[in-house]
């Protein structure tokens, strides 16, 4: 008897076979390894042989590396995987997957075929353990779809929630922008307002300016003109003449004309009148 007897026997799967059926098992296995998230089987792929995990696990996965990968089962110590694509002799039907290193017997198709055929025992039990498997696989996968569907109705919840945040902030935004455009809108006209204010208190300034500038012209030439004629000057005493500077004499209206704004026209007072024309005074 070789390691692999003491193993075998223990199994629950074996409990019905004998000790010769279970040694004439353990002489065709042969030991392999793989490591962690090694593929030992994959979907579809080639039926070649039937493993029974020895140390170590196994995922079991359905469409696997595809969006809709669904874990049909995890596999420890004991558990055989692989045996069903030998009977139906279709291909297989999932992936599994070392979910840690482990150490797998492994039989030949060709093997499992004879074992199958010199024992009706270890048929047995082989049909009871697929069948078993095969309850515990659908099993899982209903859990799996379930729990998938539950995620999915607290995704769509979530997002139903997420479109509707959005809507009102969208609402408040363009409430906020409304609002803004309103408040650009009204700024734009108090502003134009203060310019046209602006510009007319400028154009107001600046004709005030001028204005005062061309009355302080006035009055410089004014006062030029009243420093002009003051002071001491000679006056006749009998023709009233005054003389200038440059020493001729002029008549004082004369002079006072070329020296300042004033105007002179030409009248006659009531009491020159009552002497020189005393016909006209009465």
């Amino acid at each position: 008897m070789n390691n692999y007897f003491e193993f075998l026997k223990n199994l629950e799967n074996f409990q019905d076979m004998d000790a010769k059926e279970i040694l004439r098992v353990a002489q065709v296995c042969e030991l392999e390894k793989y490591d962690k998230g090694q593929v030992i089987i994959a979907e579809e792929g080639l039926k070649e042989k039937f493993f029974i995990i020895y140390e170590g696990a196994v995922h079991v996965f359905k469409n696997y590396g595809k969006v809709d990968q669904g874990l049909l089962a995890e596999l420890t110590r004991g558990n055989m995987f692989g045996e069903l694509s030998f009977i139906d002799d279709l291909p297989r039907s999932a992936t599994v997957v070392a979910s840690e290193p482990s150490e797998f017997l492994a039989i030949d198709r060709s093997d499992f075929g004879r074992l199958l055929s010199e024992s009706a025992t270890m048929a047995f039990s082989i049909m009871k353990w697929i069948s078993a498997m095969l309850r515990r696989f659908n099993k899982n996968f209903v859990d799996t779809i379930q729990q998938r569907n539950r995620e999915l109705e607290r995704s769509n919840l979530l997002l139903e929630k997420e479109i509707e945040i959005r809507k009102e902030k969208e609402r408040q935004l363009n409430v906020y922008q409304s609002r803004l455009e309103e408040k650009v809108v009204a700024r734009t006209k108090e502003l134009q307002k203060s310019n046209e204010k602006l510009k007319r208190e400028i154009a107001f300034r600046r004709k005030t300016e001028a204005e005062k500038e061309k009355t302080l012209f006035k009055l410089e030439n004014t006062v030029m003109k009243v420093k002009t004629l003051s002071g001491l000057f000679p006056v006749c005493i009998k023709c009233r003449k005054v003389r200038s500077g440059s020493g001729y004499w002029q008549q004082l209206d004369q002079y006072i004309q070329e020296h300042s704004e004033a105007e002179f026209r030409e009248s006659i007072c009531e009491e020159c009148t009552a002497k020189y024309y005393p016909n006209f005074y009465k």
